[in-house]
This record gives structure tokens, C-alpha cells and sequence, in this order.
């Protein structure tokens, strides 16, 4: 015999766990926020325990229910893939994918048409962060991150990069050895070390002292390479961001030393999210991944 089990108050508490908001998890079960509270509470009362610390207006799991959430999400998920055959309504499913606005930009969506050829079924709601703590308040199904950083989420890698100074054709001198010398700066400006400055890039590959210091600056990488392609200066640009660029000659590598450091980026999901959208979605991303490596590869 089974124990009886509050299924629409578990769904409000799995919910209100992965966005940690009763406001986006009203959004997403279409309720109200004070809708999804009284559930909370009332599964609280139920199990006798408490499921949110909530402080200075924010909420945040419990221990007990940060392990329980797994589990829970996985059983949601279960209970979808079991349904889904019976469903005859024929309707899309859609998921909500994440990424910074220059990964969105150049190189998820020139992908995303041959998504939508492999997977008609779905659709993709595309959000951009811009601050890497963003990507885990949102309540994302995917997001392509630049850390793994991600506490409570189930991350995996995806792919990594080049990081290597390119410019304008029509601003590279003839002699291009003087180049990292005597061509004007383009920074793009990033938060986390693991991304070079050209301080670091000109110390590690030991260029002769020059003033680092000037030049064009960005929080942006697609604003970064746009004023590269226009001739404005040299970018330390990333191997990924750039592939078109180089592809079609608006670019051209300053010389072929990179930054011995690579750049790496994340599929990240929520605790689990294994629905077979996101599966869908992940499986294809490293067919993508590996078919420009395959690309990079032959050039």
C-alpha cells in the first residue's frame, strides 16, 4: 500500500527550490505566488519540517531539503517521460536555454536552425546573463557557462577554446612580427582570471615591454570583436567567438601563439533536469561541438 503523497504541494516545493522564488515558480505552474507559499507550508507541516531558511526576503534550501530536491526533480521528470506517450495533444515542449549575450549571439544562434530541423518538437526560449551568479537565479533548464562553478547544479563540460590576438587585415602590418609592438589594444574585459588580459598574455609569451594599459575596453565580447573587425585594434580573441570572422577573413590571427591557458565552457541544468527536451538539446550541443572541432581540424 502506498503512502499518500501531496503531489501538487511537492510540485510547488520543486518548483519554488530550482528558481528559489515562489514568484517564478507561480509563473511557471501558473498560479499565484501566495498560492505556491500556502503549498510550501503545508508540505512543511506535513513532513514536520522546516524546507526553506527564508532571510532578508531570499530564500534558500535546507540541508535536508537540498539532497531531497534531486531526487524529487528526477522523480517529475519520470513521471513526464512516462505520460508522454499518452499525451495526444501534440503540443511543442519548450526550454528555457541560457548564455552570455556574445555566446548567444555568435555561436548558439547561427546553430540554432539545424536545432530546430533535428528537434521540431521544441522550442527554445533563449535568455542572456550577463554576471555569471545570474545564470543559477534564473530557473534555466540549460545554460552555457564559461565556470563550473555552479553549486546545486549538475554541470558538464562542453567544449574549450583558443585564446589568440587577432586583427583587421587591412590594420596588420607587412611585417607582422612587429605587430604585438605596434598595433593599438582592444580589451575585452572580463571578471574572472581565467580569461587573459594583455598584461598577462605579453608576460607570458615574453613580448617586449609595452603599455598595456590603453586602448578601446569592453563588457561585452561581441562588441570587443565588432570594433576589431572595423580596424580600431588588436583583441585577444576567443577561438569560438571568432570562427566566422577568421572563416571569412574579416579577421586574421596577429601571430599563431596562443594564450597557453584555454578557455572552457559548461552545460549547466538543474538539479535533475533530465527530461528528454533537455536531453535532447545537450546530446545535440556535443554534435555541434564536435563537428566544428572536426571543421578546425581540417583547415
Amino acid at each position: 500500500m502506498r503512502t499518500y503523497l501531496p503531489l501538487n504541494a511537492l510540485r510547488a516545493f520543486e518548483s519554488a527550490a530550482r528558481h528559489l522564488s515562489f514568484t517564478r515558480a507561480a509563473e511557471e505552474l501558473c498560479v499565484t505566488p501566495t498560492a505556491i507559499s500556502h503549498q510550501v507550508r503545508s508540505l512543511e507541516e506535513f513532513l514536520e519540517t522546516a524546507l526553506f531558511d527564508r532571510k532578508n526576503g531570499r530564500l534558500k534550501l535546507t540541508p535536508a531539503a537540498a539532497v531531497a530536491l534531486n531526487e524529487l526533480s528526477e522523480g517529475f521528470n519520470k513521471l513526464e517521460s512516462a505520460i508522454s506517450p499518452l499525451n495526444r495533444r501534440g503540443g511543442p515542449q519548450r526550454i528555457i536555454v541560457a548564455a552570455s549575450p556574445s555566446v548567444a549571439s555568435l555561436w548558439l544562434l547561427p546553430k540554432l536552425r539545424r536545432f530546430f530541423e533535428a528537434a521540431p518538437g521544441i522550442d527554445v526560449s533563449l535568455s542572456t546573463v550577463v554576471t555569471e551568479g545570474d545564470f543559477d537565479e534564473g530557473g534555466f533548464d540549460v545554460s552555457i557557462c564559461s565556470t563550473e562553478d555552479h553549486p546545486n547544479r549538475k554541470v558538464d563540460y562542453l567544449m574549450d577554446e583558443e585564446i589568440v590576438p587577432v586583427c583587421s587585415p587591412d590594420l596588420l602590418p607587412a611585417k607582422r612580427a612587429t605587430a604585438l609592438q605596434e598595433l593599438p589594444l582592444i580589451h575585452d574585459d572580463k571578471p574572472h582570471e581565467r580569461f587573459p588580459t594583455w598584461q598577462r598574455y605579453f608576460e607570458e609569451m615574453r613580448v617586449p615591454v609595452r603599455d598595456p594599459s590603453g586602448g578601446l575596453r569592453f563588457n561585452q565580447s561581441s562588441l570587443a570583436i565588432e570594433a576589431a573587425v572595423k580596424g580600431h585594434g588588436m583583441l585577444l580573441g576567443r577561438s569560438r567567438l571568432i570562427s566566422s570572422a577568421l572563416a571569412e577573413r574579416r579577421l586574421l590571427p596577429v601571430t599563431e601563439q596562443a594564450y597557453p591557458v584555454r578557455g572552457h565552457y559548461y552545460t549547466v541544468r538543474q538539479p535533475g533536469a533530465a527530461a528528454k527536451p533537455v536531453k535532447t538539446f545537450i546530446d545535440w550541443l556535443a554534435g555541434e561541438v564536435a563537428n566544428e572541432d572536426s571543421a578546425m581540424t581540417r583547415q
